[in-house]
């Protein structure tokens, strides 16, 4: 290891984590955008000293940080509405995201609007056909 000293290795994890912290709001949101206000990320790990040395947590890093994204998320308000959180895609922007009583009331919509389709006559003139020139 070369030795550069404390205060540019703390400079180095103070990128490191600003950039990590960014690429949780990306996979979380989807941009960095919603994210308006200061957050706090505490990490907890262990220092093992020896050769060499090493950290160790009771919960992983990446874990440690998307957890606090979400918890940011929710505070913040960030979450589209109308929306859920999927935790499968640590997301509100994806399809699982929209609840599903609305995917099922967006589907009748659709099929009620197709069904609509159907009646509406062929000549422009903005009366129903009748039923003696309708062709089945």
């Amino acid at each position: 290891m070369r030795r550069i000293g404390l205060r540019e290795r703390v400079l180095e994890l103070e990128r490191a984590l600003t950039l990590a912290a960014r690429e949780a709001a990306w996979e979380t949101l989807g941009s960095e955008k919603g994210i308006t206000g200061p957050f706090e990320v505490a990490l907890r790990c262990v220092v093992e000293p020896g050769a060499p040395w090493r950290i160790s947590c009771s919960l992983d890093l990446e874990e440690q940080i998307r957890d606090a994204m979400r918890d940011i998320t929710v505070k913040l308000d960030v979450l589209r509405q109308g929306r859920l959180y999927c935790y499968r895609c640590e997301s509100s922007s994806c399809e699982h995201s929209v609840p599903t009583y609305l995917r099922k009331r967006v589907w009748r919509l659709q099929s009620h609007r197709a069904s609509q389709v159907d009646r509406i006559p062929s000549d422009g003139s903005g009366s129903a056909p009748s039923q003696a020139g309708r062709a089945f």
